[in-house]
Formats: C-alpha cells, structure tokens, sequence
C-alpha cells in the first residue's frame, strides 16, 4: 500500500463517524506502521561494573559482566519480537598482568546466550594476545637488544569496544535462555601453564559496561 498523504480532520460535535472515515484512519495508522516497523529501537538493556576483578587461574572461564535478571526488582533480561537485528557491545578497559612471563597465552573473551554461561549457546570469541613485557630502553643507552629492560608496572592491554550483530530469529523473550546474555573470559596458556599471574579487569579506573541495541527489522 502506498503512503498517501492526507489532513488533519476536525472532529466537531455531532460529526458522524462513517464507516469511511473509520476505513481511512485503519488505512492510515497500518501505513504508518508499515514505514516504521523497521526503525531501529535504540538501546534495549545495559549493565555496568565499576569494582575491579582478578582471577590467577589458567585454561578456566570466569563470567565477567551479564544481562539478566538480577532479581530484586531489577531485569537486565532482553526481550524483542523475531525479525531484528541487535547489536551486542562491550565496554572492555582491557587486561592487567600482576607479572611478566607466559606472553604465548591468548585471552578470550566469550559471548554467550543462556541461563547458565559455561552451558550456553557460544555466540561469538574475541581473542587478545598479550605484549611481551620488554622493551628497549633508550635511557640505558642505544636502544638496541642489548639494551632491554623489563617494564616496571603492569601495562593494560586489549582495552575497546567490542561488538557482534545477529539477529533475534523467532524472537527472545526475557529471563529464558535466549534472552540472557553473558561474557566470560578465559586464558589459554599456550606452552605452559606453570606459575600463573594474576590478571586484573580494572573496571575501578574505567567501568566494563555490557549493552544490547536495536539496530533494525529484517523486512
């Protein structure tokens, strides 16, 4: 059906509804709703996480930040009718290792739908490798191999924004699997996992935040 353009009509006392008139305001609301259908809604559901988290463990995921319900009042769960396209997005102030060593190890950060992480229907993987902790230190002379030093502080690394689109299919509905959604990250410890250091999400300098848009309908 075509757009058609059409004016204000006004509604006097005693001004008969016919069955015209009623036909053509049905004709244009399901017009106007035709054009519309497929506008992007805009932000759906955001958590933010503002206290640090550290985990020493190899070859483990640990969840990280989560949209669900969180109980208490409180429903960060997703729900959308089928047929959109979203936008999952996080907020990631990257990695901090305790220690040099073990720079072979890749960091994943896994996203996933359903009630329970570790079970869930894996989504999409974001893999970070790690720098290697030196450097050549041009206060120490030329900056050669032979001058190389190992940085002092623990460096941030793998810190952005992150995203993956799909589509809603027949549709997500709230606290179900479908409509929870998780990241978790993992270190995988390439050639040895032997004296592991504790690597720092520091969300107390920069909040992980967690977040899920409309972008679209699929018609």
């Amino acid at each position: 059906m075509a757009y058609e353009n059409y004016t204000q009509v006004a509604w006097t006392a005693g001004t008969p509804i016919t069955s015209e008139r009623l036909q053509q305001m049905s004709e244009n609301i399901q017009q106007v709703k035709e054009a519309t259908d497929d506008n992007p809604r805009g932000l759906i559901k955001i958590k933010q996480v503002t206290s640090s988290i550290s985990h020493a463990t190899m070859d483990t995921y640990h969840e990280i930040i989560n949209l669900k319900n969180e109980g208490g009042g409180v429903d960060n769960s997703v729900t959308l009718p089928g047929s959109r396209y979203i936008r999952l997005n996080l907020v990631f102030p990257g990695i901090q290792v305790s220690n040099p060593g073990q720079e072979d190890a890749t960091y994943v950060l896994r996203l996933t739908s359903g009630n329970v992480p570790a079970s869930g229907t894996v989504i999409y993987n974001w893999k970070i490798h790690q720098p290697i902790h030196t450097y050549l230190n041009a206060a120490a002379g030329a900056p050669t191999t032979a001058n190389t030093t190992i940085r002092s502080a623990p460096i941030i690394f793998g810190a952005g924004t992150y995203t993956f689109v799909t589509t809603t299919s027949a549709g997500i509905a709230g606290s179900n699997g479908s409509g929870v959604f998780n990241v978790e990250i993992y270190r995988d410890s390439g050639s040895s996992n032997a004296f592991p250091s504790t690597f720092t999400i520091p969300c107390n300098e920069n909040r992980m935040q967690f977040y899920v848009e409309d972008i679209g309908g699929q018609g």
